[in-house]
């Protein structure tokens, strides 16, 4: 004889096989929401517009039967988008079931009361402290467990029986590794752990264990045990920025500086640059009464963040902020990454004065024994070379930075220098080594989901497409990506993107839609942007001004990009702009002043090597 039996727990009988029965589906989940909503008013049939706010009513019910079916009761008097909105104070939204229901399936809260209610003292107390973490490991739960629970197997013990009563699960989408709460059952836990008295103790413990957990992971998120790391942090990201709101409002400072600071790279690496640039201005903002080495060292993480956007405001506020601070503290840490983002900053703007930051970065950071300062530093001074379009001089720093990158297995500097190697190549013409470094470096990033050096490289190559007359596939996917690099406030690839989609433009003979699409950044970036970054697709929007006749327009832009890149010396984009010029006089009559500018642009290109520049200016002639 078999026996089906349903129940929130295993029977534990001789025999028994379990099968635990999951959330609905997405699907399935808006099918019996509509079904329900129906029932509750005959005519209901989802508008293209209800539909999102319907998914996401089932999505943060997590799936649970009853939850959906209260939800969509309440459709006799309010629209999806109010029922929404209203998920957050879900225990009075969702109430009123059918009055012939047994009375814990009358109310959403009823029902998860009854739950809670069959714990066992140990088991309520160790669920409530587990409110305040979005899904958790084992080790979490044991820093959170406190000392009522006598040891680690103790807190397994206890867990263990959270799981088989179902409440908590098992993340599956973490090897078994990880658990979670239903957010239904967690918002139930929250409020009972704020009745029991202990919920300011417990949020301490919390963000205790996360700061230890950020700073214990900070120094190998560019390094070895990068994708590992990186992935463990994006898991924990909302802890983390629970943790860090904790921090804030409970002026727990120090803790909100250290953890802030400790998530830069993590930031950076996975492209929450904006998400991280708000987080540090908040703390910021407030003055401190004192120098410290914790707002040093976040004022660096504010400056690197600031870097990666491409907000040079920000960086230049904050990287010699952190360098003074740095040096009232007598901090070498705060020291050397301080001078590695003016490094870069100088760079941009006066690259002669930028190396002998850098030299001294390298230097403190091999003195404090801080590896990501001394690779990094040495990552600046190939992106000087790049500023500067100077891959000869590029070749002893690219070299010892792959060989240091490849020692310390840091795949996110190796696939600079791949990507770098693949543009300077390209540049001279070397297409097919050119897309293999580009490819490897992409791989590179997408291996440990990086996405501001993978998108500059996707830039690179497209450009490599383009140039070719490949325009299709490029348009889109560039389109793509310039919409999320905005979307995630990754700058740095915005520039070359640009450039490419105007090209693409002017390559299928749209001229306008080229400067339609150029003009807002460069009146937007002109004051407060990286020089290098301005004038890269400036350069197309004045080739695309002189091709609908703006003679005038083309040449004051042009004049004001060639001042511009003066002051960083970059002698590919003054080349460039030689060539424009030469073409514009060209186009107006001045062939005197056509051959001057044409010719210089010519033996600019020929002395650096770049092939298929001399070549398209040959064409030109």
């Amino acid at each position: 004889m078999r026996v089906i039996a349903t129940s929130r727990e295993a029977i534990g009988v001789s025999g028994e096989g379990v099968w635990r029965g999951p959330s609905l589906d997405e699907l399935t989940a808006f099918e019996l929401f509509v079904q329900r909503a129906r029932s509750a008013r005959q005519s209901f049939e989802p508008s293209v517009d209800e539909r999102p706010a319907i998914a996401e009513i089932v999505s943060r019910l997590d799936g649970i039967p009853l939850a959906i079916e209260l939800a969509a009761a309440r459709v006799r008097m309010m629209s999806p988008a109010r029922i929404a909105s209203g998920i957050d104070d879900r225990f009075r939204l969702l109430s009123g079931g059918s009055r012939t229901a047994m009375s814990r399936q009358q109310t959403l809260e009823a029902s998860v009361a009854w739950s809670y209610d069959l714990l066992s003292p140990d088991e309520q107390q160790l669920a409530r402290r587990l409110s305040v973490m979005h899904g958790f490991t084992l080790e979490a739960a044991e820093g959170l467990a406190g000392d009522d629970i006598a040891d680690r197997y103790a807190v397994l013990d206890v867990l263990t029986r959270l799981v088989d009563k179902s409440m908590v699960q098992v993340d599956h989408a973490t090897n078994g590794q990880g658990y979670r709460v239903l957010d239904t059952v967690r918002q139930y836990l929250l409020q009972r752990l704020a009745e029991s008295g202990e919920a300011e103790a417990v949020r301490v413990r919390h963000l205790s264990y996360f700061v230890a957990l950020a700073e214990r992971s900070a120094p190998g998120v560019a390094l070895r045990d990068s994708a590992a790391l990186l992935a463990m942090l994006e898991s924990q990201h909302a802890n983390l920025e629970s943790a860090l709101e904790f921090a804030i409002g409970s002026n727990h400072r120090e803790c909100a500086l250290r953890l802030a600071t400790a998530m830069a790279l993590f930031w950076e690496l996975r492209g929450h640059l904006g998400r991280g640039g708000r987080w540090l201005a908040r703390l910021l903002d407030k003055p401190e009464t004192a120098p410290s080495v914790h707002r040093a060292r976040a004022c660096w993480a504010a400056a690197h963040l600031g870097l990666y956007a491409g907000d040079l405001e920000t960086m230049s506020a904050r990287a010699p902020e952190a360098l003074e601070l740095a040096e009232l503290v007598d901090d070498d840490w705060a020291r050397a990454r301080a001078l590695n983002t003016l490094g870069f900053a100088t760079a941009v703007t006066t690259p002669h004065e930028a190396r002998p930051l850098l030299d001294r970065s390298i230097e403190l950071g091999s003195a404090s024994g801080d590896q990501w300062a001394v690779l990094s530093s040495h990552k600046m001074l190939t992106v000087l070379c790049w500023v500067t379009g100077d891959d000869i001089a590029a070749a002893d720093d690219m070299e010892t930075l792959r060989v240091l990158s490849t020692r310390l297995e840091a795949d996110y500097f190796l696939a600079w220098y791949h990507g770098l190697l693949g543009l300077f190549l390209a540049r001279r013409g070397d297409l097919v080594e050119a897309r293999s470094h580009l490819q490897r470096a992409i791989e590179l990033c997408d291996g440990i989901g990086e996405p501001i050096t993978g998108s500059m490289a996707r830039a690179w190559l497209w450009a490599v497409d383009i140039a070719q007359g490949e325009y299709n596939a490029s348009e889109s996917e560039c389109t793509a990506l310039l919409q999320r690099s905005h979307a995630t406030g990754g700058g740095l690839a915005v520039a070359d993107l640009l450039a490419n989609l105007g090209q693409i433009a002017i390559g299928r003979g749209d001229n306008q839609a080229a400067i339609d699409l150029l003009a807002p950044n460069y009146a937007t970036t002109r004051e407060h942007g990286i020089p290098y970054f301005v004038v890269l697709p400036a350069i197309v929007e004045a080739s695309a001004r002189r091709r609908v006749g703006e003679h005038a327009g083309a040449g004051s832009l042009l004049d004001d990009i060639a001042g511009l890149t003066a002051g960083f010396d970059n002698q590919w984009m003054l080349a460039r702009i030689e060539l424009e010029r030469g073409l514009l006089a060209q186009e107006s009559g001045d062939l005197e002043a056509a051959a001057r500018h044409v010719h210089g642009a010519l033996a600019s290109f020929a002395r650096m090597g770049h092939r298929p520049d001399a070549a398209a200016t040959l064409d030109a002639v």
